[in-house]
């Protein structure tokens, strides 16, 4: 029941939410680069990609972002409580390589459709994946009924191993000289506790010192072209309608796509269960695939979902 008397003032922003902003949109901005960069290569116009793609995934993004703002603030509300955290949330990576070389890979070089032709059908495919990630609100609080929480909290394990301990390794290991020293700065402050010098949140000196390094390596430069122009998002349920005639043979592929997004998404919702933040992962999962179905409305072609990582 809600605590109407609640007199707990919740700050406007806390030192954590620093190292949470830049966990999010580097976590982002790292999916967003790889999708547009293979779409790129697969031919895609720039104007399409960035024009049409980019702001419509970046809208999913925000949609999310702002319902779990909105959760978050309901939850400290009832529970009387100034340290809750939103559900962080974004595109999944793994689903993302499954769009991209599952379901637009063989449309483009199997089916030989152009550029503007294939991303109509990826539109379909993602807001089809929407809805299927909202029916999932049905299923999921049954399944978190029955299925223990380490079967659901080991599936992450997994993942993270998997993902962050090998790929993630092999790839600071490849340029060692600017992968180790973000990598320390990161595992001192989040795994060891450390603290710097007017508590400056450590993922924001680690993000910082990568991309001195590498501007000063040579491994990346500043790009400005661009910079300054708005590309707003334009709905466009005309081109998701053409796009369905192309996707039917690929329900066996879009289907357990979106089953394991939503079982994702219970997944990291049990995560921040565990941490004390008690969110509905019924609802989380129908925004989910909300934000999904808004993002591929202006043009994404990735779904979103809730991420792993809340309890850091």
């Amino acid at each position: 029941m809600a605590n109407t008397q609640c007199s707990v003032k919740e700050p406007l922003i806390s030192i954590g939410d620093t190292n949470g902003i830049v966990y999010v949109f580097a976590g982002n901005l790292g999916t967003f680069i790889l999708v547009a960069a293979t779409l790129i290569g697969f031919g895609w116009p720039t104007d399409l990609v960035f024009f049409r793609v980019m702001p419509g995934m970046a809208i999913g993004l925000l949609a999310s972002g702002l319902y779990y703002t909105w959760m978050a603030k309901r939850l400290a509300k009832k529970e009387c409580r100034n340290d809750v955290t939103a559900l962080p949330s974004g595109l999944s990576t793994p689903v993302a390589f499954l769009y991209l070389f599952g379901i637009i890979a063989p449309l483009q070089f199997g089916l030989g459709l152009p550029p503007e032709e294939v991303w109509k059908a990826a539109m379909a495919a993602c807001f089809l994946g929407g809805v299927i990630e909202a029916c999932g609100a049905f299923m999921g609080p049954i399944i978190k009924k029955y299925l223990p929480r380490v079967a659901m909290l080991g599936t992450l394990a997994g993942i993270a191993i998997l993902w962050i301990a090998t790929k993630g390794l092999f790839e600071i290991y490849s340029l060692p000289a600017l992968g180790m020293p973000v990598l320390i700065i990161a595992i001192l402050g989040l795994i060891g506790g450390y603290k710097l010098p007017k508590k400056i949140p450590p993922l924001v000196v680690s993000l910082l010192v990568g991309i001195a390094l590498a501007l000063a390596m040579g491994e990346a430069k500043i790009v400005l072209d661009g910079v300054g122009k708005f590309y707003p998002p334009k709905p466009s349920i005309s081109a998701i309608i053409t796009g369905f005639k192309y996707i039917m043979p690929y329900l066996n592929v879009i289907i357990p796509i979106e089953i394991y997004n939503f079982i994702e998404t219970m997944d990291n919702v049990e995560s921040a269960q565990a941490a004390g933040d008690n969110y509905n992962v019924g609802e989380a999962q129908f925004a989910d695939g909300v934000a999904t179905m808004i993002g591929a409305l202006f043009g994404g072609v990735c779904p979103n979902t809730v991420w792993m990582g809340h309890p850091g």
